[in-house]
C-alpha cells in the first residue's frame, strides 16, 4: 500500500474529514478568500490523500503524532510480501535518501546489499539486521 492508501485508512478509521486531519495536525486556523475559518495544511493533506505529494519527514512526524502511530508502517508487510520505501531527506545537502526494505532475500543477495550499502555509508552511521525467516 502506499502512503496515500494508509493515510486514507487512517482518516477513515479514525472518522475524520481532510479538514480535521490538518486540524488535528498543525492545530493552525487561516481565513479562505471568503474570509471563513479554515484549518491550515487541508491542502496538504488533500494532496497526500491523493498520491499527489509526499509529506516531508517533519509534516509526517506531525501527521504520525495525530493519529497515534506511524501512517507509512500501519500496513506492515507479512511473509511473501515485500514493501520499500525510498525518499529524499528534505534539506539535507548531500542528497542522502531515507531507504527501507521489509522483504526476505536469500542470504548470498543479502550480503551482496550489505557489502554495497556498507562501502556507500564509509564513516556514516550503518544499521544492519539480518535474521532468519521463520
Amino acid at each position: 500500500m502506499t502512503y496515500a492508501d494508509n493515510l486514507r485508512k487512517a482518516i477513515n478509521e479514525k472518522g475524520w474529514s481532510q479538514n480535521k486531519t490538518a486540524w488535528e495536525t498543525w492545530g493552525k486556523e487561516v481565513r479562505d478568500s471568503r474570509g471563513y475559518p479554515q484549518p491550515w495544511g487541508k491542502d496538504l493533506i488533500s494532496s497526500y490523500v491523493h498520491g499527489k505529494r509526499e509529506p516531508s519527514p517533519k509534516h509526517e512526524e506531525l501527521i504520525d503524532k495525530a493519529f497515534g502511530f506511524s501512517v507509512r508502517m500501519a500496513e506492515r508487510p507479512t511473509i511473501g510480501q515485500r514493501r520499500w520505501d525510498q525518499r529524499h531527506s528534505a534539506g539535507h545537502a548531500n542528497g542522502l535518501v531515507y531507504f527501507e526494505w521489509c522483504g526476505h532475500l536469500s542470504p548470498e543477495i543479502a550480503s551482496k546489499v550489505s557489502a554495497l550499502i556498507a562501502d556507500d555509508v564509509n564513516d556514516r552511521v550503518f544499521q544492519w539486521h539480518m535474521s532468519e525467516a521463520p
